[in-house]
């Protein structure tokens, strides 16, 4: 492994047991093309479908009241369009992201994102891994398992002996996009009235949600600490799972290259400790975290 990655040891028990659930964000998606969009890229293609300029359209409110202006305008469509287009282009590859053809090897129940894209299913599809897609409530009756059958890679990163061995308990695991995604527009957390929505916590996802985190640890990866996303959902599931036993409580996970003793302490308070990476090898971290996950689960 090019670098060694400091991992608790309540970590290693969680991976031998089986009891780690991947929260993935946008970070993540960075392995697959440094050229993935940022929110000032989203904003370029609002302000352009709303006829703005985007530095002005940036003066007229935050990215959630923009977003809900698109919707009063009805532009909603054109943009998760356009927003595909560009978080899909021709020149991205599953295939140049380590950390992604090493996610579906994680033998979970589910693994949860924030992310709008398709590259964590394309990396199952990738290795010919089995999973089932949940943007919507609907989504829980259908259960469609996609079996892709033969690997698209020509040669997978595990033999198909072992991977029987590392998937034992969860051939088929539930990705949960929990922001939705393009494949139904009506699924996309985008505008500020489906963003607070989401926040209030009362949807079949969120219920879900609760489910599957008690008794296991969260590995968040891919998020920063400045997302008020992943701290708002966390502060929520503290607060709702403030009657649960400590017995049934594990420590989660945030895998991270930068943070100050102040974000630290914070995170460390909210039952979240910190697996810290070498800023310039952050890929190759998140890789070793994964595969050292995948032989534990396996030992």
């Amino acid at each position: 492994m090019p670098v060694t990655v400091l991992l608790p040891g309540e970590y290693e028990d969680a991976a031998r047991e089986r009891k780690i659930i991947p929260f993935v964000g946008a970070g993540f998606s960075k392995n697959i093309s440094t050229n993935m969009p940022n929110w000032r890229d989203v904003m370029d293609i609002v302000a352009k479908a709303l006829g703005y300029d985007p530095d002005v359209l940036g003066l007229h409110g935050d990215y959630l009241q923009i977003a809900q202006y698109l919707k009063i305008r009805g532009k909603e469509g054109v943009v998760y369009s356009d927003l595909q287009d560009l978080f899909h282009l021709p020149t991205m590859s599953v295939s140049a992201s380590r950390p992604h053809r090493l996610l579906p090897y994680i033998d979970a129940p589910a693994i949860f994102t924030t992310n709008w894209d398709y590259w964590i299913e394309r990396s199952f599809e990738h290795e010919g891994v089995p999973y089932i897609k949940i943007v919507s409530p609907r989504d829980f009756y259908d259960r469609e398992v996609v079996a892709p059958g033969a690997p698209v890679a020509a040669t997978p990163l595990y033999d198909s002996s072992r991977r029987a061995r590392i998937l034992r308990e969860y051939p088929a695991t539930n990705i949960v996009k929990f922001h939705g995604d393009f494949t139904d527009h009506q699924s996309v957390v985008f505008t500020e009235d489906k963003y607070f929505d989401r926040m209030a916590f009362e949807d079949p996802l969120d219920l879900f949600l609760r489910s599957e985190i008690l008794g296991r640890s969260v590995l968040f990866v891919g998020y920063s600490f400045t997302d008020r996303n992943i701290r708002f959902i966390w502060h929520r599931l503290r607060r709702i799972m403030a009657s649960v036993p400590d017995s049934a409580k594990r420590p989660s996970y945030l895998i991270t290259s930068g943070g100050s003793s102040v974000q630290q302490e914070v995170m460390q308070q909210l039952g979240i400790h910190l697996i810290r990476l070498s800023p310039g090898a952050v890929g190759e971290g998140i890789s070793e975290v994964l595969e050292r996950t995948i032989d534990w689960q396996e030992a």
